[in-house]
């Protein structure tokens, strides 16, 4: 069972976060605490139902910038995720091969709405490198680290998976 570690800020407040994969279900765990979660997302709307130790809970999630906003009844968060501990070399959805190039993946399945760069370009860390659509929500892939685009692997409509390889970085 992988483990991954997030750094989650919710309404200034700073929290640990470790999700442990358990069959069709994900173990959320924070501090001393544990709950058993299902995540069903409605097509075409930013509605989710969490299910929560046998309790669903629904909720209204739309992206600004950096931060979630989180809607449940008239309760509203605003909520911050920082990459995974282990993706935070290479940032998240990326990881390094032995030739020190960089796989930068897909952090989320969606389509390829616009490639920002091509085989050969010098980026930046930070670098728009592509955006990819689900949901209706427009998500920008970054470059985790500066170097030159060694090959693009993908193309604008294409469906894509989450952790698929998007591109590659030396």
């Amino acid at each position: 069972m992988a483990l991954e570690h997030y750094r989650t800020q919710v309404d200034g407040q700073w929290f640990d976060v470790v999700l442990e994969k358990s069959g069709d279900r994900v173990i959320v765990k924070s501090g001393d605490k544990s709950w058993s979660a299902d995540l069903k997302r409605f097509q075409g709307t930013n509605l989710v139902s969490l299910i929560l130790d046998n309790t669903s809970l629904e909720f209204l999630i739309s992206k600004q910038d950096d931060t979630y906003n989180v809607q449940r009844g008239t309760d509203l968060y605003a909520v911050k995720v920082k990459s995974s501990w282990a993706n935070a070399k290479t940032g998240f959805g990326a990881h390094e091969g032995e030739s020190g190039e960089v796989s930068v993946d897909s952090p989320l399945t969606g389509v390829i709405v616009r490639i920002e760069v091509e085989k050969g370009k010098e980026v930046a860390k930070g670098d728009v490198l592509l955006v990819v659509e689900a949901m209706k929500m427009q998500n920008e892939i970054k470059a985790p680290k500066a170097g030159v685009v060694k090959a693009v692997k993908v193309k604008p409509g294409q469906k894509v998976t989450m952790r698929q390889s998007l591109l590659t970085i030396g």
